[in-house]
């Protein structure tokens, strides 16, 4: 599934804090060696080569030299520079020394330690999803400049494009301070905050510039930008809450090789792709596209070599009709053809069939004690919007629960069917505890799942079970509520309505009568975008009282509605 920009609003990074650096040295082996000659002692340095970085640990000591491919600014000047040979590439954080001097094309040699950067703000979700921070170097030991005006070494630097940076899991190949070849197209945006965005040639994905300053440090892109380039970038490090790559500019190289209709056929071919899933644990009809808006005259079709799963019409619509009766694996045949040229692409699927084993109920697990290893069986009813980590909601007959899940199975939760059966296993973890109000806890806090594993999931748009209901509320009884209200879900009669202002967007609740509203808790009016074709609807909606963030202010979500 692909990874897109998130809400702009969420993009401003903060100024990054190094923390959690391992203090033990490591190897401290001297890297000077001696070479004698008849009339002297001539020291020989021995550098270390930077891929090194990329298979070393916390604390192991380094002596590396390169050539200053690109340096990072904060509000007090330069910050950190990016230093490459022809093995790789690593950030180099200087360590209180002074590079206000140094420039792009300096050969520098630095005497310090492998560590892990990660600003202070998302430490706690790093180590929560397994993340620990961006690869770099500590400088320990001296900076020293060896010479100037020196070409960045391109042996090490690799083609990628946007598409398979983000579509890189960190848990499969930790992609900081590689330097990479990226064809794309250079946008900017000024509202909410300006930002210099990377955007696939597919048009399908992108990503942002990293900047502490407001991009003022990226003003040179300005005369690229809605141009297709091609551009070296650093990958400076992973953004935990969503798992999005965030880039440094180094250097324009020229123009993008131009986008061909062969490369057009083959970016349907991976639109087509998407619509999926590498695993089925259910028998289910998945409806396919015969035809690509992105690409008009573009006609598609399918093959599939099961003999049980096969590709049908059905009511006029061209689907795979995924029969589970144990486990297969076969493959689909994508075919597009575009201006008289036909190209496919195959796509393997599993089938599998799923024993989810003893599970506990959503009343269950409110009441065990964090760090319990749990299997919960539920339905999904939506994405938890703007969380530190990937977070969804499933309800059972006794209510709702928040899953935050492992994006390794699962990358998204846009990928799920509303309703649709689903199996996670993980441990027990306490959000938002003891919240105090003048000195006296009134919220202990809420259990959700850590991590979790998604076991199975079905891809049926099932009833949601009105036995999880805990009663009816009007929009006004949710004015006064408390905090023994927390965690339950009520019937509400009322709709939904987007609240779109200049810096912000959200949606908010409103009672049939329009007296009285309350605002559903997310980032931005896009996070709900499921919403959309429900706004100004009345009908009796099912509201969730997520939690309680600050004492006795509560947050709502709408986790279904009544059909």
């Amino acid at each position: 599934m692909k990874k897109i920009l998130k809400p702009l609003a969420l993009l401003l990074a903060s100024t990054c804090l190094l923390v959690g650096c391992n203090e033990n040295k490591g190897d401290t082996s001297s890297s000077v060696e001696s070479a004698e000659s008849s009339s002297a002692v001539t020291p020989v340095v021995r550098y270390d080569d930077l891929s090194k970085t990329y298979t070393g640990k916390d604390g192991d000591h380094l002596l590396v030299k390169g050539v200053i491919s690109q340096i990072l600014q904060n509000g007090s000047g330069a910050s950190s520079f990016y230093l490459t040979d022809k093995t790789g590439s690593t950030l180099i954080y200087p360590n209180g020394k002074d590079i206000s001097s140094y420039k792009v094309g300096d050969e520098v040699s630095v005497d310090g330690e492998i560590c892990h950067y990660q600003s202070s703000y998302e430490a706690t979700t790093g180590k929560e999803i397994g993340y620990f921070g961006a690869i770099q170097v500590k400088a320990t030991g001296e900076i020293k400049k060896l010479a100037s005006g020196k070409e960045i070494p391109m042996d090490s630097i690799k083609s990628k494009r946007v598409k398979e940076i983000m579509d890189t899991n960190f848990k499969d190949e930790d992609l900081t301070s590689h330097l990479y070849k990226v064809p794309c197209k250079i946008k900017k945006v000024t509202e909410p905050h300006k930002l210099y965005i990377f955007e696939d040639l597919s048009g399908d994905d992108s990503m942002y510039a990293y900047s502490t300053i407001d991009s003022k440090d990226y003003a040179w892109l300005d005369a690229y930008v809605d141009k297709n380039v091609e551009i070296i970038l650093a990958v400076h490090s992973m953004r935990p809450k969503d798992q999005l790559w965030r880039v440094v500019p180094v250097k324009v190289i020229g123009d993008a090789p131009a986008v061909t209709d062969d490369d057009l056929a083959k970016f349907s071919l991976e639109r087509m792709e998407k619509q999926f899933l590498k695993e089925y644990n259910a028998s289910k009809d998945v409806p396919l596209k015969v035809a690509d808006e992105k690409l008009e005259g573009a006609v598609i079709s399918y093959t599939s070599s099961s003999s049980t799963s096969k590709i049908e019409v059905v009511d006029g619509v061209t689907t795979l009709k995924v029969v589970v009766n144990g486990d297969e694996t076969f493959k689909v045949t994508i075919k597009v053809t575009y201006k008289g040229k036909e190209y496919t692409k195959e796509v393997s699927i599993s089938l599998k069939v799923v024993s989810v084993g003893s599970t506990k109920t959503v009343q269950e697990c409110r009441s065990l004690e964090e760090g319990t290893e749990v299997t919960i069986e539920g339905y999904f009813c939506s994405a938890v919007p703007n969380t530190t980590v990937p977070t969804l909601n499933i309800v059972d007959s006794t209510g709702v629960f928040q899953v935050a899940y492992d994006t390794s199975i699962l990358e998204d939760a846009s990928t799920l069917v509303r309703g649709e059966k689903m199996a996670f296993k993980g441990k027990i973890k306490k959000d938002y505890i003891n919240k105090t109000k003048e000195g006296v806890v009134v919220y202990e806090g809420h259990n959700r799942l850590e991590q979790a594993a998604l076991l199975s999931h079905d891809g049926t748009a099932h009833t949601f079970p009105t036995s999880a209901l805990a009663g009816e509320k009007s929009v006004a009884d949710f004015k006064t509520s408390s905090t023994d209200m927390i965690t339950k879900v009520y019937k509400v009669k009322g709709y939904p309505k987007k609240n779109v202002q200049p810096q912000f967007s959200n949606y908010q609740f409103f009672d049939e009568n329009n007296t009285d509203k309350i605002t559903l808790y997310c980032g931005s009016a896009s996070q709900l975008a499921w919403l959309d074709p429900y706004e100004n609807q009345v009908k009796d909606y099912y509201i969730f009282i997520r939690d309680c963030k600050s004492a006795t202010n509560v947050r709502y979500e709408i986790v279904g509605f009544a059909e």
